[in-house]
């Protein structure tokens, strides 16, 4: 069984290099779609030599990349682990290799995976942890493809679809020691232009009012009652993290 990173990428060459380096030392192979990125995030794939880099002409959102990577992976023989991270979510390495060490009997065809999901809040030793949306809590990010579960691929527009196939699945399993750490909440002012970004395509999709849009992503407006706690270390053994200091620039 081959571990295979399905990697939607657009814009994120400001933690690419980290995102890539994490991959390599726990995936065999690292698919990468690139939606017409006009920054040097196709040149930093070329560096990585785990990266199959696939460019599309169009900028699809990553649910849409997501789906066409499932299929690029289904091209390697076999009922591989597909691991499903975004370019801004990191796992301390050592802690996903054991984890495949110690788990190799349960990873059956048909098993969605589900990782601790953590947010470093405003620097990387403190994360989230009063929040019900940013606090840590489990997400399917991984699965043991069967090659014949599927994304749902109906929507125009299929943005928070979940990471990996769900309807089929015949069994959860959950990673304890692994905890994949959400670094959006670094760069405060950047996730909130990226925000921004979300509500204006639904409304332009035309399927919810403004106020139901709006509802929605009230979450991640700031909030003053924040509460965080010290990040442990083996949460981020063997990880380096981007220069903070570029949410000063100009995004989106």
């Amino acid at each position: 069984m081959k571990t295979i990173a399905l990697l939607p990428v657009r814009n994120e060459a400001w933690v690419l290099p980290h995102a890539l380096s994490c991959l390599s030392a726990f995936c065999d192979v690292i698919l990468v779609s690139d939606q017409n990125s006009d920054d040097d995030s196709r040149a930093i794939c070329r560096t990585f030599p785990k990266v199959q880099l696939f460019e599309s002409r169009d900028a699809l959102v990553c649910e849409q990349a997501r789906w066409q990577l499932l299929d690029v992976a289904r091209d390697y023989d076999g009922c591989n682990l597909l691991w499903c991270t975004d370019a801004d979510e990191l796992a301390a390495p050592q802690a996903v290799r054991g984890w495949l060490d110690d788990s190799g009997n349960a990873l059956t065809a048909g098993t969605v995976v589900a990782t601790q999901f953590v947010h470093p809040w405003a620097r990387v030793d403190r994360y989230r942890v009063n929040s019900w949306a940013y606090g840590p809590q489990w997400k399917d990010l991984a699965l043991v493809d069967d090659r014949r579960m599927d994304y749902s691929r109906a929507s125009r527009l299929p943005l928070h679809q979940p990471r990996v196939p769900i309807e089929g699945a015949r069994g959860r399993l959950q990673a304890d020691a692994v905890h994949v750490l959400h670094l959006q909440w670094l760069l405060a002012r950047r996730m909130q232009y990226r925000q921004a970004w979300y509500r204006c395509r639904e409304y332009l999709n035309g399927d919810k009012a403004a106020a139901q849009i709006n509802e929605f992503y009230s979450i991640t407006l700031p909030d003053a009652n924040v509460r965080t706690a010290t990040m442990p270390r083996d949460w981020v053994t063997g990880l380096t993290f981007p220069d903070l200091s570029i949410d000063r620039q100009p995004s989106w």
